[in-house]
């Protein structure tokens, strides 16, 4: 099970697709000892994996203490910062524990990626890489796509290969604040797939993975795709610096009705039974659409809701981002042992991930096909 934690809203960076920064109250930070309860309660529960994240969580004058605090209760750490905070004492304090730092960097292109963060910083960030690789700190790097960017795709993976990055997320812009701006269509979506598809084909050498067994692989695609959306799940539950809780990245922007105020740990529970009542039998019974003739209706009950509400569409109307159709289309242009091979890839790191041990729900934008893992031979970067 996984829990992220917004340590705080405030950022020394305002992307412009991004709104931690431009809330109201957005110069807030998550009380410690109120912290410390939540993740002890969290692995009492059996959480196993912890985000923390923001804002920008370096900004957070408790993060090691923190850190040190999770990775002594067993959790696998993951750290999503824009690296202009990373020094000595970062190294210092992150060195020898079970975390993943992972690195925001949407654009090589200095003048688009200044622009889209609204500063004058990729050197620093591009140094702060450099540093991680330097150290031999384990690290990734997440790339926000969006239309301007995502040419990028193929040459942001070579530099996180090169750098030595155990993996590489693209995550698609969600459409909330200024990233309502952005064109997010399928094919949006399928071109983006494409990109990362096409560089995994070619640098399938590179990539960390083996085959596994054959059993039920043909339909590995559709069990994936249609899985019921993750929020209110124990796939994903999220803790802002308001002790709001939150289902979904992107719903608490749509409406207060989709959060929880944390009072317990029982209000988890609260947030997740509201959510059981969403998808229920007799929302299947009322899907529109090809979300009505659909022969996984009773499994994915009209997919993301986010996308959804941001679409102002109502829970039963038919989902604009088919994933699977999507998924489908860019392997259908691929020979057949390429095809094998992705669909190998990505079997033996959805296994891995945290859906293993929630089998009805999945994140269209959390899954394995939007993410490149590199072979950890390569780890530090493979060019001298």
């Amino acid at each position: 099970m996984n829990m992220e934690i917004f340590l705080t809203n405030t950022c020394n960076m305002k992307c412009s697709f991004c709104g931690s920064w431009n809330q109201e109250q957005a110069d807030q930070y998550i009380d410690l000892n109120k912290l410390k309860e939540i993740v002890l309660n969290a692995s009492k529960k059996g959480y196993r994996y912890i985000s923390f994240s923001g804002g920008e969580p370096l900004q957070y004058k408790n993060i090691f203490e923190i850190i040190e605090y999770a990775n002594n209760l067993g959790f696998f750490i993951n750290l999503t910062t824009n690296g202009l905070l990373i020094d000595d004492r970062f190294i210092k304090n992150i060195r020898n524990k079970n975390v993943n730092t992972r690195i925001s960097l949407h654009s090589l292109n200095e003048e688009l990626f200044n622009k889209i963060t609204n500063t004058d910083c990729w050197d620093k960030v591009n140094e702060a890489i450099h540093r991680l690789r330097k150290e031999k700190i384990n690290f990734s790097i997440g790339s926000t796509i969006f239309d301007k960017n995502i040419g990028e795709v193929e040459d942001l993976a070579n530099y996180a290969l090169e750098m030595g990055a155990t993996y590489i997320r693209f995550t698609p812009v969600y459409k909330v604040y200024k990233g309502r701006e952005f064109n997010t269509d399928k094919l949006f979506f399928e071109i983006l797939l494409s990109s990362i598809v096409k560089f995994a084909v070619e640098n399938k050498d590179f990539l960390s993975y083996k085959r596994g067994y054959n059993l039920y692989l043909n339909n590995f695609i559709n069990m994936m795709t249609t899985k019921q959306c993750a929020a209110g799940s124990d796939y994903y539950i999220a803790i802002n610096p308001n002790f709001n809780i939150i289902a979904c990245p992107v719903l608490p922007h749509y409406s207060s009705s989709y959060t929880e105020n944390y009072t317990s740990f029982e209000s988890i529970d609260n947030l997740k039974s509201y959510y059981q009542k969403i998808f229920t039998k007799e929302l299947v019974s009322t899907l529109e659409g090809n979300c009505k003739e659909c022969k996984y209706k009773h499994t994915c009950k009209g997919g993301c809701l986010s996308t959804k509400l941001n679409e102002s569409l109502k829970v039963e109307e038919e989902q604009p981002i088919c994933l699977m159709k999507i998924v489908n289309n860019v392997l259908d242009r691929l020979s057949q042992e390429d095809k094998d091979e992705i669909i190998h890839y990505w079997k033996f790191h959805y296994d891995k991930k945290i859906t293993f041990n929630n089998e009805s729900a999945s994140c269209i934008r959390r899954l394995p096909i939007w993410e490149l893992h590199f072979n950890s031979r390569y780890s530090y970067g493979y060019k001298k």
